[in-house]
């Protein structure tokens, strides 16, 4: 299962989120100090069912609050997540009965910490096992319990010291405690056993009360085996569970022999760097007495295969580990290779300890986690400068391609940002209504990109990400569609452009090109403008100051030698299939290709698009009556699929290769065209 949408509500600063899509990859949220980012995170770790949020953490001053400290609202009936996975055909077998056969599973937790589950086919399922049986049983056990007591009293005089605990807790028991959560179960138990334990001994009043808690223990093990049966809890034990990292653990330098042996997991760092580099405890045992060379062959090949991975995706200084004995310890040093020096792990600079044990965190956890991953980040990197930051984002990016993980991370740093890839942004905003949560959308402003620096605190003054030249498109799904494919180049390691060198951005419609072109100018930037073929970029010439057409732009004619716009790069076929993607489930009964094809072969693809719209009398109303405006193709969730397209394997082998080999063929003539006009520059 994929993890599709969030919505986080009634938690700290958070009122309502707003449902927040997540990538088939990686997710970053991006926001000002205190605007709710980590508190999105650590809500949607909640789908472990043993995260706990106190009523604290309710949003203050919120109805919500009000209502559940005045009693006006039980805490079953606030609802704090929502998620939406959709169902992979591996995961069918994998299922409760009961979700057999569906393509997507919302799922909600509520405050008291209780999940719902609505199916595609509309089916209500809750925690259905009933209880009631057992509920009556021990409520039985525990009436007993209290006339045992009241009938040792003749034996063993009055007991008024110890009758109120003993009843509270009785009391307790039956009032506050849910059946159908065993550690609350197992709570009341132990609070009773601590009430019974304090009472003066009896004997037959001890039997007594030892046969009745041992009658609660059998009916404790009923309920565990009932609760097995629960379809919600079926589900929520197989769905991928977030692992949610604020911190990295420190790095240890060195650890007993025989400690690693008898138990490998017990130091954090060791246990990482026997999954990932093959250090077992059996190999060690093996060697600890050989002769010095056959241990040192042995430490050689554990140490290369751990530096090799490490330096693969560090690229500052490169770096030599050694995992090695000394003494009666296992012990684990680097040496750098410009200054050849050797130390203790625990002894490099904070940058340096963090990215180490970041590594060996994640890749020693994602090892152990059969099928699909969900990694939440919050915040990582801030110890690192900023081309170590760009490590961190290439070795996130590198570890999702498999397909078998989502990570989701929140940040405030520029080089933790992908400006390729604003299909991953998510601006977490604090407004007078709580925190919401959206996609990046262009604003009153000319520049797409605004609104994220705004919210990374990065000024308006530079190339968002600090490539020395840009690439400008007329708007975000112009963007999309270039970066997917690029991206795709960039995979076949051929005719891409560098990222390094190039960053992208927007500037939202062909008429704020000259405005754009004069900020960037007198901001002294190096940029290229890709702008459609047609009317609407003649009448923008004519705006323009004497000489800047030729020098920054490149026009969409010029690779297919006809006015289009960026969408006409793509094989007319490929772009139904991305269409096809983005709204299966919102409109029935799609057009098919060759009904897209009789609008016009030679008109611009949105406009086939666009006339099939207005034409289409089945398609919903608008709600409002002022929204008058003919429905009309949404580019931007069409251009999005494109990722989904070149990047998921799955979707890739049902695309005919000539397509996407058609369409790369523009975008390489395209890349060429970019990369000569800016030399000029």
């Amino acid at each position: 299962m994929r993890l599709k949408s969030v919505r986080v509500q009634n938690y700290k600063s958070i009122i309502d989120s707003g449902i927040v899509e997540i990538e088939h990859d990686i997710t970053a949220l991006v926001g000002m100090t205190s605007s709710g980012k980590t508190s999105f995170l650590q809500m949607l770790a909640g789908l472990n069912p043993s995260e706990v949020f106190p009523e604290t953490e309710l949003p203050n001053g919120s109805e919500t609050k009000i209502k559940f400290y005045n009693g006006e609202l039980p805490p079953s009936k606030i609802l704090q997540l929502t998620v939406i996975f959709s169902v992979e055909v591996a995961d069918q077998s994998l299922l409760p009965d009961q979700f057999k056969d569906v393509e997507e599973i919302q799922i909600y937790r509520f405050f008291d910490g209780h999940f719902e589950i609505v199916t595609t086919k509309g089916t209500v399922i809750q925690g259905s096992i009933d209880l009631s049986a057992n509920t009556n049983t021990i409520k039985n056990i525990l009436e007993n319990m209290k006339t045992h007591f009241t009938n040792a009293q003749p034996r063993i005089g009055n007991l008024p010291q110890f009758h109120d605990s003993f009843f509270k807790s009785i009391d307790n028991f039956l009032q506050e405690t849910n059946f159908g959560n065993l550690k609350e179960l197992d709570l009341s138990m132990q609070t009773l056993t601590n009430a019974v334990n304090v009472i003066p001994k009896d004997g037959p009043f001890q039997n007594e009360l030892n046969q009745r808690m041992a009658e609660l223990q059998a009916e404790r093990g009923k309920i565990a085996k009932t609760l097995e049966e629960d379809p919600v809890k079926k589900l929520i034990d197989i769905i991928p569970k977030p692992l949610y990292k604020s911190d990295v653990v420190p790095l240890e330098d060195k650890i007993a022999i025989d400690e690693f042996i008898n138990n490998p997991s017990k130091n954090k760092t060791f246990r990482n760097l026997a999954i990932i580099s093959g250090l077992k405890p059996s190999g060690v045992q093996k060697v600890r007495n050989v002769t010095a060379a056959e241990q040192k062959s042995f430490f050689d090949d554990i140490s290369k295969n751990l530096s090799e991975q490490l330096n693969s995706f560090w690229r500052q200084e490169k770096y030599d580990f050694t995992i090695g004995i000394t003494a009666n310890q296992l012990t684990f040093t680097v040496a750098d290779r410009t200054t050849g020096k050797s130390t203790s792990v625990s002894e490099g600079s904070d940058g340096f300890k963090w990215w180490t044990s970041f590594f060996l965190e994640m890749s020693a956890d994602l090892s152990e986690r059969p099928g699909l991953g969900i990694v939440l980040l919050d915040n990582p990197a801030t110890s690192l400068h900023d081309e170590g930051k760009a490590d961190v984002l290439r070795f996130v990016t590198k570890m999702v391609e498999t397909g078998k993980l989502q990570i989701v991370y929140t940040t405030h740093e520029r080089a933790l940002i992908d400006p390729w890839r604003i299909d991953r942004i998510r601006i977490t905003e604090k407004r007078a209504e709580g925190t919401k949560i959206e996609k990046v959308k262009s604003d009153s402003r000319a520049d797409l990109l605004e609104r994220i620096r705004r919210n990374i605190g990065s000024p308006a003054r530079y190339s968002l990400f600090g490539a020395p030249r840009t690439v400008a498109f007329e708007g975000e799904s112009d963007m999309n569609i270039f970066s997917a494919f690029n991206e795709y180049l960039e995979q076949k390691g051929t005719d891409h452009l560098n990222k390094d060198t190039y960053s992208i951005n927007s500037f939202n419609g062909i008429t704020n090109a000259p405005d754009f072109c004069k900020l960037y100018k007198n901001l002294k930037l190096d940029f290229i403008l890709l702008v459609d073929s047609g009317t609407a970029t003649i009448e923008m010439k004519k705006r323009l100051d004497e000489g800047d057409y030729e020098k920054y732009f490149v026009e969409i004619k010029e690779i297919i030698n006809r006015d289009g716009d960026t969408e006409d790069l793509c094989n007319p076929k490929l772009y139904h299939k991305a269409f096809e993607l983005a709204y299966k489930g919102i409109i029935p009964n799609l057009p098919t290709f060759e009904e897209i094809e009789e609008i016009g072969e030679n008109k611009k693809l949105v406009n086939r698009y666009n006339e099939w719209f207005k034409s289409n009398t089945e398609l919903p109303k608008p709600k409002s009556k002022e929204s008058i405006k003919p429905p009309e193709l949404n580019k931007t969730i069409v251009a999005q699929q494109m990722f989904n397209i070149l990047m998921q394997e799955e979707i890739k082998k049902t695309i005919e290769p000539e397509l996407i080999e058609n369409s790369t063929k523009n975008f390489i003539k395209l890349n060429g065209l970019i990369q000569e006009r800016a030399s000029k520059l």
